[in-house]
């Protein structure tokens, strides 16, 4: 009955990716990525954020589903600098941000999962504690900086950064 339970919710969060994927606000986007942004690359990573705590994601349908809502909540944006991962994506395609190699891809145009509290009693992956961060903004923020003065001080500046080199595809 659980595994049947968790099919269902499984399908529901496949649905609601794939609907995502189709809004017109988006869909270019996610065609400029079709592998990386798969559901099984979603799920895989969901995997990895699955906790055996009270709070933490507990299947990787409970994941997806957060991610959805997440990505939706955000307007397809950095939680940080509020630049859409699309926007992004045309920088890195412009060659006018650098990405990161690592070893089995890049970071750079694609959404990481950013954990808002990261102390050790409270460093966990959650629906509370999690919000969709730019690799930019997730790699600088690390454990420096705490989220609120990382989203009311540096969020902001790297998106006006990011404005300013968005001015030159258009030039």
């Amino acid at each position: 009955m659980k595994e049947q339970k968790n099919n269902s919710e499984l399908a529901q969060a496949i649905e609601g990716y794939n609907t995502l994927k189709k809004d017109i606000h988006y869909a270019s986007y996610f065609n400029m990525y079709p592998a990386e942004l798969s559901v099984e690359k979603l799920i895989t990573k969901g995997k990895t954020k699955i906790k055996t705590s009270e709070a933490a994601f507990k299947t990787p349908a409970e994941f997806l589903l957060w991610w959805v809502n997440a990505w939706k909540l955000q307007q397809g944006s950095c939680y940080y600098c509020n630049s859409k991962f699309s926007d992004l994506a045309k920088l890195i395609n412009s060659n006018l941000l650098a990405v990161r190699k690592i070893g089995y891809g890049v970071r750079g145009p694609f959404p990481e999962i950013e954990r808002l509290e990261s102390t050790d009693e409270k460093n966990i992956y959650s629906k509370e504690n999690c919000v969709l961060a730019c690799y930019y903004c997730n790699n600088d923020k690390s454990y420096v900086y705490s989220s609120v003065d990382y989203k009311n001080y540096f969020g902001p500046a790297k998106g006006l950064y990011i404005k300013q080199l968005l001015t030159k595809l258009k030039t």
